[in-house]
């Protein structure tokens, strides 16, 4: 959660009335360049939308007048060579000082002009190292952890990075080859050490474990009901991404024959057992940085854990939130339901606070043992 989320006073303020405040603003080369003052450049509506698990993250879109649409111009204020979008949310309390949030950094990608409006897409700064491929075949450095690998690799393709903390283990960095796509060389170093990558809300990079395979404790509560911010909610049940044996399959970078291992639930006392009800249910994961007998099952046994786990998701309706992040742990209390502890996985924010929020959660995976 972004600092100042969980406030007293913020928190309250939510509940009850106050006024939603967004200002975009344009940059280029570090400096902005618009001339909107703390006003912003003026928009009709648009959406923050945020997803954990895919390369770019966050995207943004938004509906501006016509008159802002840059034609032929190529130092137009919204035009896509290189021009890009701050944008900051929060709220109002009456006569007192705003609570505000930098929400997104990101490039102007595809402007279009509509009837009477221009639609301006943007995406953030992962888009960047998406772009920059690798200019031919690169080898990786193995005397480098991971997160210094990673951090030469983003800075190599993105000059102006820069980065937040990390919170994975230094483990070093296996012998690869990668051939012209930067996002996924970034992928396997996050997949070696049980990770996502992808950049914050202000543009800043991170490489940080997945969030509902380690324990938490949450650091918010929502509720429905008076006082509360959520307006409806819907727990799921559902057996789609649960699997009692997970497969490993690790593809040598040198040539040598593939290693390869695999984890299943042996337990009869367990929901999972793979000789009971349940049935049988596979998971296959192909991953280069696997390079011995050791790591393939340690990742199967992990990835085990991860995938046979029995719980629940939460999608919730709730009021704008912008000091939420992704990968917040936050308990919720709702529809007369014992409160579950949830991780924030994916949202659809409005800009112009007139619309309520979309939140998707996921309930922590956790190990109960029974492994083999």
């Amino acid at each position: 959660m972004l600092s100042g989320g969980t406030d007293v006073a913020y928190r309250n303020l939510l509940a009850s009335g106050h006024r939603p405040t967004c200002r975009l603003e344009v940059w280029r080369s570090g400096v902005r360049i618009d001339t909107y003052g703390k006003a912003g450049v003026p928009f009709y509506d648009g959406t923050l939308t945020a997803t954990l698990s895919s390369q770019v993250t966050r995207q943004l879109n938004f509906n501006v007048p016509e008159a802002l649409w840059p034609a032929n111009d190529v130092n137009g204020l919204l035009a896509p060579w290189g021009n890009e979008i701050r944008a900051y949310m929060g709220i109002k309390p009456g006569a007192g000082v705003p609570y505000e949030w930098q929400v997104f950094r990101g490039r102007v990608n595809d402007p279009e002009l509509e009837d009477n409006s221009m639609s301006v897409g943007c995406v953030d700064r992962a888009g960047d190292i998406n772009d920059s491929g690798f200019l031919g075949p690169a080898a990786s450095q193995t005397t480098n952890s991971i997160s210094e690998e990673f951090v030469r690799i983003v800075k190599d393709g993105v000059a102006d990075a820069s980065f937040s903390t990390f919170d994975i283990t230094h483990a070093s960095t296996p012998e690869l080859t990668w051939e012209w796509d930067r996002g996924s060389a970034c992928d396997s170093l996050a997949n070696a050490s049980g990770a996502y990558w992808y950049a914050l809300a202000n543009g800043d990079y991170v490489l940080r474990r997945i969030p509902w395979t380690f324990a938490q404790t949450p650091i918010l509560t929502i509720r429905d009901g008076v006082g509360g911010t959520i307006i409806d909610s819907t727990p799921k049940l559902s057996r789609e991404n649960v699997f009692n044996a997970v497969i490993v399959v690790g593809e040598r970078a040198d040539g040598d024959a593939p290693v390869f291992a695999i984890a299943s639930d042996n337990n009869p006392a367990s929901p999972t057992y793979i000789g009971g009800a349940f049935g049988i249910k596979t998971k296959t994961i192909n991953i280069q940085t696997v390079i011995n007998q050791g790591q393939a099952a340690s990742l199967a046994r992990t990835g085990l854990q991860q995938a046979r786990s029995l719980s629940q998701s939460w999608s919730v309706r709730m009021t704008p939130d912008p000091s939420l992040e992704l990968g917040d742990c936050l308990s919720i209390e709702a529809r007369g339901q014992v409160p579950a502890t949830q991780i924030l996985a994916s949202f659809s924010l409005p800009l112009n606070g007139d619309q309520s929020m979309s939140a998707n959660f996921r309930a922590l995976q956790l190990s109960s043992g029974g492994l083999s």
